[in-house]
């Protein structure tokens, strides 16, 4: 599509009073008013200097933050960076301001980042892995460097050196940040002699500066049809280097990474992350070992490697190994456990692949992060009880294979109850086909109950438990649980009482197909509160609220055939309140669904109802013509069948297909579950 002067805008420079409202909104952060107001006349002059560009204004206002008095703040104003020869834009001098301001350890971790090619997304996790991995965050107890690295980045990111991307639903809502291209520009003027980034174009090589040799930090980019070995090599003090994946196709890709393993000995940070998804290393060489000061190794979305070599356990210094996305990888090196000092080892999105966990993992009693531990239930693997010592384990665990593991003591071992820092627990029952024998007998229920989480429990998934029933008695206690799913419980017949979760938000239910009633017993309501007369309760704060925070509820059940109705409430039992906060509700492939209960119909806080697969719901919701229609018509977005109707607009539209966020974990969808059913 051409561009018309019809369709241009030009952006013109801010006013002096948008500048200084964009300064004075950051800079006044935490303060009274009579501080403010006895640094007005400076920070109008300052505001001035950013002559109407906001990222200067935003740098200044971050810098300001930290200034607290009028000397420091005339300091500012009367600095020679304004006149600082190699000013080459106007933004420069407020960007050098504020980096000389800087504590040497923050200027490390921002200089650092000019390495990454401009406009890249960057995510605040791996980045304080990388800064790690450089010795940035040296000083400090061990145990603490992730946090102090949270410390520096908030601090950088309050100085608008990062600036919000947004978070992604498909990585478990992780913030994104990027750096605007001004500030990239900088850090590549301050660190024009430590990061060097080689583009290949066409069929040349770009000529190299040689007073560039000693450069520790290097990209290698290729465009187009580009020589088949990098200009790299000379580059012997490189500490890091990010191989962008289109070099990942090459034929002489086999050759080239024995010879940089063999020569760029000194590295401490290697990205061989594929990005593009069709290109992927498929062997390791067994030369990675020479890389003896490693200490992160990034093969994220190598779709095409199934196995690392054992030299890979002689990198004692390594401290972060990604392997997520690599969902052909069978096993993890059996020598694992020799490499003491890994913090993080992210193995999330292998599932379907790799088979086991090699012993000794119990003595890495560092490791924070653990993405998958698969229980194979043979003696050549981990067991659960190998877990124990990882004491300092955070953010998601995911456990598969629990079908396989006979021995409950082995749960109890395991103590997660211990590990404070774990936010999100998988528990996965499903066990291959081969192990199939080993247990004639299984018995979920003691299982899942020796499988006590912390406290602290956040986010809950359980799928395919066999046992007709949840009891674990810590499942009511996780006070802090906001979100569940359950999945491919094919013998579950009850739900259990989640309506008692205070801050339950997010439920979704799949795959229950022996479930017959969702019952007055899964509000979490007892006997006792249902038979009392509203007129015995002292006030009307006691009545009964279930489920008090859940916002969103998926039922997806499949092929089921006993589910027929929801229990009503009566009317004797109109003191209990139901999901006074429910925003929206999925129904799919519930075929002999009848009716949605009343306490859904006339929720007024409903915004969201997606109908789908379940014939007879559909026709009583159906558009103006339904039984139910009347009762529903409020409900800003209703789907039906793949059908939107927006209805409190003047004049209704009906869209296509638009499908809802799905409320269960990307880590185990439908059709990575049939995948998994099929290959087991």
């Amino acid at each position: 599509m051409g561009t018309t002067s019809s369709n241009l805008f030009l952006l013109n420079t801010l006013s002096l009073e948008e500048c200084w409202s964009l300064l004075s909104r950051r800079a006044y952060y935490g303060r009274t008013r009579e501080e403010s107001e006895n640094l007005d006349d400076i920070g109008w002059k300052i505001a001035d200097k950013c002559q109407g560009l906001p990222l200067a204004a935003k740098i200044l206002g971050g810098l300001l933050r930290f200034k607290r008095t009028r000397e420091q703040w005339q300091n500012v104003l009367d600095s020679e960076m304004w006149d600082f020869e190699e000013a080459e834009q106007d933004l420069f001098p407020p960007l050098f301001l504020s980096y000389y301001e800087l504590p040497s350890a923050l200027k490390q971790c921002i200089s650092y980042c000019a390495v990454f090619p401009k406009g890249m997304i960057l995510r605040k996790d791996e980045l304080i892995k990388l800064w790690m991995a450089q010795d940035y965050l040296k000083g400090v107890r061990c145990e603490e460097m992730e946090i102090v690295g949270e410390e520096y980045f908030d601090e950088l990111h309050m100085r608008s050196f990062f600036q919000d991307f947004g978070g992604d639903e498909l990585d478990s809502g992780i913030m994104k940040y990027k750096m605007h291209d001004l500030i990239h520009d900088f850090l590549l003027v301050l660190m024009k002699t430590e990061c060097v980034m080689l583009v290949n174009h066409d069929s040349e090589e770009l000529k190299l500066d040689l007073s560039c040799e000693r450069a520790r930090y290097g990209t290698l980019i290729r465009k187009e049809a580009a020589p088949t070995e990098p200009n790299i090599f000379r580059f012997r003090k490189l500490r890091s280097l990010l191989i962008d994946s289109s070099y990942h196709d090459t034929s002489s890709l086999r050759l080239y990474l024995p010879r940089l393993f063999d020569q760029l000995t000194c590295l401490r940070t290697l990205n061989l992350s594929n990005g593009l998804f069709r290109n992927s290393i498929e062997e390791l060489p067994d030369e990675i070992g020479k890389l003896v000061h490693l200490r992160y190794l990034n093969l994220k979305n190598n779709k095409k490697l199934k196995e690392l070599p054992e030299s890979l356990c002689g990198l004692c210094n390594l401290q972060t190994l990604n392997l997520k996305w690599c969902d052909s990888l069978k096993e993890l090196p059996c020598g694992i456990g020799k490499i003491i000092n890994l913090r993080h080892l992210e193995n999330d999105q292998t599932n379907l692949s790799l088979m086991a966990i090699p012993r000794g993992i119990g003595r890495l009693t560092n490791l924070q992060t653990l993405s998958l531990f698969v229980v194979m239930g043979n003696s050549d693997a981990s067991t659960l009880g190998d877990l124990q010592n990882l004491i300092h384990l955070r953010g998601l665990l995911k456990i598969s294979g629990l079908g396989a593991v006979c021995d409950v003591t082995e749960a109890k071992k395991a103590e997660l109850e211990n590990k404070k820092g774990l936010r999100t627990l998988i528990f996965d029952f499903t066990i291959s086909k081969g192990l199939m024998s080993n247990r004639w007998q299984r018995d979920d229920g003691r299982l899942l109950e020796a499988l006590r989480p912390p406290p602290c429990l956040e986010e809950l998934e359980i799928w395919c438990y066999s046992s007709p029933t949840i009891s674990a008695n810590w499942m009511m206690g996780l006070t802090k649980l906001s979100r569940v799913s359950l999945g491919y419980c094919l013998h579950l017949k009850s739900l259990p009482p989640l309506g008692k979760l205070p801050s339950l938000e997010s439920l979704y239910i799949g795959g229950m197909s022996r479930v017959e009633k969702v019952s007055v017993e899964f509000l979490g309501v007892e006997r006792e509160e249902i038979l009392a007369p509203s007129s015995s309760l002292e006030s009307p704060s006691s009545s009964v609220i279930a489920f008090p925070s859940l916002k969103h509820l998926e039922f997806e059940f499949f092929d089921l055939e006993e589910w027929e109705d929801w229990m009503p409430l009566t009317s004797r039992e109109e003191h209990i309140s139901i999901m006074p906060r429910l925003c929206s509700l999925t129904i799919n492939s519930c075929p002999k669904l009848k009716a949605l209960p009343c306490y859904v119909l006339h929720n007024t806080s409903l915004k969201q109802l997606n109908i789908s697969q379940s014939p007879i719901l559909s026709e009583r919701c159906r558009k103006e013509t339904g039984e139910d229609w009347l009762k529903i018509s409020h409900i800003p977005s209703i789907m039906i069948d793949g059908v939107r109707i927006q209805v409190n607009c003047s004049s209704v539209e009906e869209f296509g297909v638009l499908q809802f966020q799905p409320l269960h974990s990307s880590s185990l969808s439908s059709k990575n579950f049939l995948k998994a059913f099929s290959q087991n």
